[in-house]
């Protein structure tokens, strides 16, 4: 498209300086890194991953409604990558719109989400237990207490030490009236 390839490295660049600064919690540094990537040519196949990378930002200073809008870009360039899905499950939560938050969890593991997690296991792993720990906690506070336990049960089982599941899992056996498996959560 007439495009050199300078510009197109120059974006890159921004991207790994927006995820540099991501991973040292300074997040109006990687939103700015971000915004200039999105200025710049991106190659095509990785247009999707820069509005998802900038939906994360987003959601980590609390603009969910934004990075909902950017994850929406994201789907639309690539309807197929699970953590996408994730992502936007998250902000959904923030905004406690649980039923959102649940559709997308369960279409990222529709998506293969466990095949997904072992492709990319070098980089960008999706971690399986937080997902079905968030899936479980959508459930519970859709008050859909017998499925919230079988995400707890797998979070658990995929990390032993999850403290949370356990708490959650114990909340849900409560609501249920089994105070007596309640407790051992507990």
């Amino acid at each position: 498209e007439g495009y050199k390839l300078e510009e197109f490295l120059l974006s890159a660049i921004h991207n790994g300086l927006g995820w540099c600064y991501k991973y040292d919690g300074k997040y109006e540094e990687a939103l700015r890194e971000f915004n200039l990537a999105l200025k710049l040519p991106i190659r095509e196949g990785d247009l999707h991953l820069t509005f998802v990378s900038r939906g994360v930002i987003l959601t980590e200073l609390g603009r969910n409604r934004e990075a909902i809008k950017d994850f929406n870009k994201s789907i639309e360039l690539n309807p197929i990558n699970p953590q996408t899905y994730i992502d936007r499950g998250i902000a959904y939560w923030n905004l406690n719109q649980y039923k959102k938050s649940l559709s997308d969890l369960d279409k990222s593991f529709e998506l293969g989400l466990e095949e997904y997690t072992i492709k990319c296991r070098k980089y960008c792993k999706p971690d399986l237990s937080y997902v079905h720990k968030l899936r479980g906690m959508a459930l519970f506070k859709l008050r859909r207490y017998d499925e919230s336990m079988v995400d707890y049960t797998e979070s658990i089982r995929l990390e032993p030490e999850c403290n949370v599941s356990y708490l959650y899992r114990g909340r849900a056996h409560e609501k249920l009236g089994h105070l007596e498996l309640a407790r051992l959560d507990y």
